[in-house]
C-alpha cells in the first residue's frame, strides 16, 4: 500500500484525489497502529523491567529485549517516517480538511534540486527500509535463508571490489 500510495504515483501528476488521499490515510492509519503497537511492546517490557544490556561502541545500554536486535529498529524506523508523510505530502494533512481537488493535468514539469532534498528523501528511505524488511521475510524458510546467504556473500564481493 505504501508503494501504491508514495511511490506509484506520477510525480508530475500532483492532483490530489479522493482514491489519492483514502490510500495516504490508510497507509497512516496502519503505519500509526503498527507503531503504538511497537511503542506499548517497548514500554510494558520497561514496565515488567525486561531489560538486557547491549553494547554500543564501547558502552552499556539498558534497552529493552525488543530493541536488542537490528529488525526491530528498522520497523520502529519505517513506521515513524511512513507516519511522518502524512504532514509533508501535498495530499496530506491540508486535504484532510475538505481541500481534496481535481487539477486536472498541469503539462510535465522537471523536477528542481530543491525538491528532491525534503519530502523525496523521506519517501526514499521509508520505501528502503520497507524493502529491507522484505528480505528479513526471506529467512523463514531453511531454503530462501540460504538463498539470501548466499545473496549476501555476493553483494559483499561486489562492495569489497
Amino acid at each position: 500500500l505504501f508503494m501504491a500510495t508514495h511511490v506509484g504515483t506520477n510525480e508530475e501528476d500532483a492532483a490530489c484525489t479522493q482514491d489519492k488521499v483514502n490510500k495516504l490515510i490508510l497507509t497512516t492509519t496502519g503505519s500509526l497502529i503498527l507503531l503504538l503497537w511497537q511503542l506499548s511492546v517497548v514500554a510494558t517490557q520497561i514496565w515488567r523491567r525486561k531489560t538486557v544490556l547491549v553494547g554500543v561502541k564501547g558502552y552499556q545500554v539498558l534497552l529493552p529485549r525488543y530493541l536488542s536486535h537490528f529488525w526491530p529498529w528498522v520497523r520502529l524506523l519505517a513506521g515513524i517516517l511512513v507516519f511522518a508523510l502524512m504532514f509533508v505530502e501535498e495530499c496530506g494533512l491540508g486535504t484532510l480538511a475538505g481541500a481534496v481537488g481535481d487539477s486536472g493535468s498541469q503539462g510535465t514539469r522537471r523536477l528542481q534540486p530543491a525538491e528532491l532534498s525534503g519530502k523525496t528523501v523521506l519517501r526514499s528511505l521509508a520505501a528502503l527500509l520497507l524493502w529491507v524488511q522484505v528480505t528479513q521475510a526471506t529467512v523463514v524458510s531453511t531454503r530462501m535463508a540460504a538463498f539470501t546467504y548466499i545473496i549476501g556473500i555476493m553483494v559483499d564481493d561486489l562492495i569489497n571490489t
